[in-house]
């Protein structure tokens, strides 16, 4: 069963991993720490975004600098503050820089389909998403009777995730009722 201090345990080990990635990025770089720039790409301000962020800021012995990268905007954004490295928060905005070539792209938060077929030896990183089929499964768990699961959701942060969970829940044989919500 999917529980909640599993979910826990799940996100503390990306969280780790992201900076040990990040600190290897760091250490195989061949100028001083200090002078190692790091552009955080987010286009959220979500509490899981901001702890990675901290958690970055806490072990990183370089400059961390965070960038907002809208829907609309492109990764000449980030190119033009010629960063020595790239970490992008979230799925969508993995989905835009995960076309930088020439400097390290570190990813974390990212819906694991994301990332199958677009990885390349700069790119590297930790999905740190739940697994729609598993949130489904252990729903289906706690409410075994349930026909059907409500979710609201803001499709620009988490349209991807609804649409893999929508799949998962016809196969287990509920329906998902969905239903948009906006700031």
């Amino acid at each position: 069963m999917y529980t909640l201090a599993r979910y826990i345990r799940t996100c503390v080990r990306n969280i780790l991993l992201a900076a040990a990635a990040l600190a290897v990025c760091t250490a195989a770089c061949p100028v001083p720490a200090e002078s190692f720039e790091l552009i955080v790409v987010k286009n959220a301000d979500l509490k899981p975004y901001r702890e990675v962020l901290r958690g970055i800021r806490d072990s990183c012995d370089c400059t961390v600098r965070e960038l907002k990268l809208q829907e609309n905007e492109s990764v000449e954004k980030i190119l033009n503050k010629s960063p020595d490295a790239v970490l992008a928060i979230g799925t969508s905005v993995f989905k835009k820089v995960r076309e930088i070539k020439g400097l390290p792209v570190i990813y974390t938060m990212v819906m694991p389909s994301e990332t199958v077929g677009s990885l390349r030896p700069n790119i590297s990183g930790v999905s740190m998403d739940s697994d729609p089929a598993a949130s489904i499964t252990a729903m289906t768990e706690v409410f075994p009777k349930a026909k059907r699961i409500g979710v609201l959701y803001d499709p620009r942060y988490t349209a991807a995730f609804v649409g893999e969970a929508s799949k998962a829940a016809a196969a287990a044989g509920v329906s998902l009722v969905v239903k948009q919500a906006h700031d």
